[in-house]
């Protein structure tokens, strides 16, 4: 494991002005059914290290999965991509807020619910879909995900902070036809714990924005007030979230 005090100490007798370092470990579990049969079930660990160091206001980063890595080597690497740096932007690291507002931790244990419990849920909304409205011809997607996350970011500033996120997700997509029109919906739910879950509702409303969408007609040229679902609205937002960062607004992009 990388001792991230020496790794810092190391870094300003290199010549560092600052360095940060960000350690993330997440697990995680995928279930998934097609036509009530196991379609994926992965087991996922992932742990990273990313370094960003601070020379002459010139920064560059680097990612390390190995924590058994030599310091020197992680260091040595870092400097020489600062000094292959052309551009004049001047860096900076943050020192960080003055308080952050304590969070409440979920302590709950997901590997405590078997997994064929797990698998049941999933069995259980795939059927429930296809009872809810004989229009509904398939559930063409029906998935569990549930992620442990922890987030480390310490720096030479003084700058010591752990965040932990722990959730579980499940959701269903259908297939409705009426006639000769076919839709398709989906709807998921993100929870604390595996319990709150609520099943009926994910799967209802999966249901209703399928059938919703029967006979749909064009409208007439012109303007219009309109309201957005908030799904639509989230993913419309998201095409932007790329602009919205520290970088893109020192370069006014």
């Amino acid at each position: 494991m990388i001792d991230f005090k020496l790794l810092i100490n190391k870094a300003k007798d290199l010549g560092f002005d600052d360095i940060e370092i960000v350690e993330s470990s997440a697990k995680a579990l995928e279930l998934s059914l097609f036509n009530s049969k196991i379609d994926q079930n992965v087991l996922s660990e992932d742990n990273s290290i990313s370094i960003r160091g601070l020379f002459n206001e010139k920064m560059a980063s680097i990612r390390v999965e190995n924590f058994e890595c030599d310091i020197d080597k992680i260091l040595n690497t870092l400097k020489q991509n600062v000094l292959s740096i052309e551009s004049e932007e001047k860096n900076e690291i943050f020192e960080g807020s003055e308080q952050y507002p304590v969070l409440e931790i979920n302590e709950f244990d997901f590997n405590s619910i078997p997994t064929a419990k797990k698998i049941n849920l999933l069995l259980a909304m795939e059927k429930k879909c296809k009872e809810l409205d004989n229009r509904v011809v398939a559930v063409s997607n029906c998935f569990y995900e549930e992620v442990d996350r922890k987030y480390h970011i310490i720096n030479s500033k003084g700058l010591d902070i752990v965040k932990y996120n722990k959730y579980c997700v499940a959701g269903v997509g259908v297939v409705a036809v009426d006639g000769n029109d076919k839709q398709n919906a989906y709807h998921m739910n993100a929870k604390k714990t595996f319990e709150e879950i609520d099943m009926n509702e994910i799967c209802e409303k999966a249901v209703e924005k399928a059938v919703a969408k029967f006979n749909a007609k064009p409208v007439k040229t012109d303007k219009y007030k309109v309201i957005f679902e908030n799904g639509a609205m989230s993913s419309l937002l998201g095409t932007f979230m790329g602009m919205f960062t520290g970088t893109s607004a020192i370069r006014k992009i």
